[in-house]
Parts: structure tokens; sequence; C-alpha cells
């Protein structure tokens, strides 16, 4: 008997110590300071994070700040979960903060991550703010993977796109003018004749590149007949303009200079004239008699016309 008693108080000693445990932990964790001001805040979610309940820890930016003061639905038609959270008023949460659901190392308990945001703090007139709730990471998983089956979805259907009837029968025409352009490269008489063309197109090239030449060299002498009969041209209007100013200035007797010249230009047109008569009667006796033309003695005849003359 004394040593069931012994035992029975043993056993309700350690239930004692380990309910006074639970009991501290308990007010460690949702204890409050009651000279601080503290003010709500709300959560909606279509889904309660895992491990989140009443009483579970808030944070700022990871510092201890608050609890979760309640969970109920803010819309039941629309299964609307709202989580308000109870944290200190002096707390510099702004509109565009976002609530993060994370865990502790060992223990694995989650509590709520308030991030401070960039924008403007909400009024302290707002009777109930709303701060937004990231993403968990399977929600983050899921949209991920959401995001990628669509971009799978549209590459196969592109990749069926290329695969249709149409471009396969276009692929199969291009692989068969590849074939016959590959059998037409292994024709040997088509390659001599291929260098055969190549050989003379270099050598039409190298002519022309001569040519090319000659035609410079051509030009280059144009230029410079150009340029010499310019200045023969130049040199032709100032001697004219010389001669005119002398003439003008009575410096040449054109009158003396060609009276001899005109002189001996008449004797030699008498001359002329002369010779012309005498070879046409001479081709009018051809024409008549040419035996005497070329027997008969001709002297008289000529004795006579000098005569009439």
């Amino acid at each position: 008997m004394e040593n069931r008693t012994s035992y029975t108080i043993v056993g309700a000693f350690v239930m004692i110590c380990v309910a006074a445990l639970t009991a501290f932990m308990w007010w460690m964790l949702t204890k409050t300071d009651r000279s601080e001001s503290y003010r709500s805040y709300y959560i909606h979610t279509k889904e309660l994070p895992v491990g989140i309940k009443e009483n579970s820890e808030v944070k700022f930016i990871g510092v201890n700040a608050g609890i979760i003061k309640s969970i109920d639905f803010a819309d039941i038609e629309n299964a609307i979960i709202e989580i308000e959270i109870s944290v200190k008023s002096k707390l510099p949460i702004s509109q565009d903060s976002v609530a993060k659901v994370e865990s502790q190392g060992i223990s694995g308990i989650a509590f709520i991550n308030i991030t401070k945001g960039s924008g403007k703090l909400f009024p302290p007139n707002d009777k109930k703010p709303i701060i937004a709730l990231d993403k968990t990471l399977l929600d983050k998983i899921g949209s991920k993977a959401e995001v990628i089956t669509d971009s799978v979805s549209e590459m196969i259907f592109k990749i069926n796109g290329l695969l249709s009837k149409q471009n396969t029968d276009k692929v199969d025409r291009i692989l068969s003018s590849m074939d016959k352009f590959s059998a037409e490269l292994s024709d040997e008489k088509k390659f001599q004749s291929l260098d055969a063309l190549l050989a003379n197109v270099n050598t039409l090239i190298a002519n022309l590149n001569e040519r090319e030449k000659e035609l410079d060299a051509l030009l280059d002498n144009l230029n410079a007949f150009a340029v010499s009969a310019a200045n023969l041209s130049n040199s032709l209007d100032k001697t004219a303009g010389i001669i005119t100013k002398r003439i003008d200035r009575g410096e040449y007797n054109l009158k003396a200079i060609l009276d001899p010249t005109l002189e001996e230009a008449k004797n030699t047109l008498g001359e002329l004239k002369k010779s012309l008569r005498e070879f046409q009667g001479a081709m009018f006796r051809l024409e008549d008699n040419p035996y005497d033309f070329f027997f008969k003695d001709t002297s008289k005849g000529a004795d006579r016309d000098d005569k009439k003359e």
C-alpha cells in the first residue's frame, strides 16, 4: 500500500509540473503588455493556412507584435475567412504591408509575420484595416505550375501546327530538292562545266580589267586633249584680239599685204581656165574621131585655136 501511495504522489507531482510548464509556455506566447495599446487588423482568405489558430503569435518583421485574436467567416456565402489580429498600435503598418505565414525552426509552430511595406500608413480612424495575405509556398508552386502548364500547352499547340500535313509536305519537297541538288553536285561533268564556266568568267573579268585600264588611259588622253584644245582656243582668242587691236590702230595695211596675192591668184585662174578649155576641146576631138586624135598632127589645129583666141 505504501508503494502504491508513493507512486500516486509521484505521478500527481509530474502531472502538475507538466501542466504548469504548459501553462507557462502558453502565457509566454500569448502574454500582452498591459501598458501597450493594441489595434486590430484583418486578414481575408479563402483557405485557412495550416497551423494558424486563435492566440497564435503575430510578428512584425520578425519581432513579437501581438496575437491572433479571432478567426471567423467574413462572408459565409462566398466562404471568405476573416482573421483578426491584435498588434501594437505604435507599429508602422502600411497599406501595402503583407502578412506571411511562417513557422519556427525546430518546433514548427506557425505564426504570422507582417512586412513593413513602403506605402502610406493606415489612418488612425480606419475601423477595419485589411492586410493582404501572401501566398503560401504551395500556392506559389501551384500558380507557377499553372503558368508552366499553359506554356507547355501553347508549345505543344505550336509543335502540332509545325507538324501539320501541309508543313510536312513542304519539308518533303525541300528534302527531295536537296537530294536532286546533291545528285547534280555529284556529277563530275557538271563540275567540269562549272569549272570551265568559272575559268571563262575569270578570263572575262581579266579582259574587262585590261579594257578598264585602256579606257582610263583614253580618258586621260581625252582630258589632256581637252585641256590642250582649251589652251589653244584661249591662245587664238588672245591672238585674234591682239590682231584686231593692231588693225584698228592701223599697224597692218591689209590692202598692201593682199594685193600681190590677189594678182597672182588672178593669173593662176586665167591659166587654169585656158587649160580647162584645151582639155575640153581634146575631149570633143576624142569623142568625134579617136583615130585622128591619136595619129593626126594636131599642131595646126592648135595654132588655129590660138589665132582664134
